[in-house]
């Protein structure tokens, strides 16, 4: 996800390869920026935090639907496949949360 996020080859037509490396669009167009900030938690294993894999979910699952449905870029179907990888995450895993334990004095 985050190396696909990197390279997104819409917006850009060349004969070379090499432009793909340096010239994505990240940061101004919502999908390969979700693409890349969805793809690093996973990449990472998470951060510990089901709120914030539910709102990159949902965030991606909106833009991905509306790039495939609307603007018929089949390339968002990327955003799709990690938004839901993302969610499932998010809601089967329990994800490492901090034990809290009462001490009591005896």
């Amino acid at each position: 996800m985050f190396a696909f996020g990197w390279i997104y080859p819409h917006f850009l037509e060349t004969s070379s390869y090499l432009p793909y490396l340096y010239a994505a669009p990240i940061g101004t167009i919502p999908c390969p920026t979700l693409i890349i900030v969805i793809g690093t938690p996973l990449i990472m294993d998470g951060l510990g935090s089901r709120t914030w894999y539910a709102i990159l979910g949902l965030s991606g699952l909106l833009y991905g639907i509306m790039g495939v449905a609307y603007l018929y870029l089949l390339l968002d179907w990327v955003l799709i496949i990690g938004a839901s990888m993302i969610l499932i995450k998010a809601f089967a895993k329990k994800l490492n949360q901090p034990k809290i334990e009462i001490v009591t004095g005896a």
